[in-house]
């Protein structure tokens, strides 16, 4: 991760769900292509220690380690 956020769509002008810092672990499912031809990737998130929150959502290819 290069400290994208993880939106609630597949689109830059979506919410932002979460913003996991650089460095951070996320855990994709399948990916999808927007309407500009911009693949994106659906992910989970895991923050806390002890009762742990999990974020779910959509996060560009160019912002995480794996390939566009």
């Amino acid at each position: 991760m290069n400290n994208g956020p993880i939106r609630e769509c597949y689109a830059a002008g979506c919410a932002e769900v979460w913003r996991p810092g650089t460095g951070e672990t996320v855990r994709w499912s399948h990916y999808a292509y927007n309407s500009s031809g911009n693949r994106w990737y659906y992910v989970q998130y895991v923050v806390g220690n002890g009762t742990p929150h999990t974020f779910y959502g959509w996060i560009y290819c160019g912002n995480v380690t794996a390939s566009c």
